[in-house]
């Protein structure tokens, strides 16, 4: 136990439910989405953390607002990029 009353604890049944909550909450804001296509912005978007390399999966720690910025639309330019790679239009058009 730290001095803030909080406790270190790691492993699959502590992780899991946040991963699950994470892909629940990407998939009711965008339900057009694959599994795979949700699962990469999860995984290609999590921060890279060096003291996790080689402790975790990827030496990463799961980020969702990272990951629902990449889904939603970038406007650069005066062009909606999707990000997910869905689809790319003008905005006037």
């Amino acid at each position: 136990m730290t001095s803030n009353g909080t406790d270190w604890s790691c492993g699959t049944s502590f992780s899991s439910p946040h991963v699950a909550g994470a892909l629940s909450l990407l998939r009711s804001m965008k339900p057009e989405l694959s599994y795979l296509q949700i699962k990469n912005a999860l995984l290609n978007n999590a921060e890279s953390i060096p003291a996790l390399i080689g402790k975790f999966y990827n030496g990463r720690r799961l980020n969702v607002f990272n990951a629902l910025q990449f889904l939603y639309v970038q406007q650069i330019s005066g062009l909606n990029i999707y990000t997910d790679g869905t689809k790319q239009q003008s905005i006037n058009s």
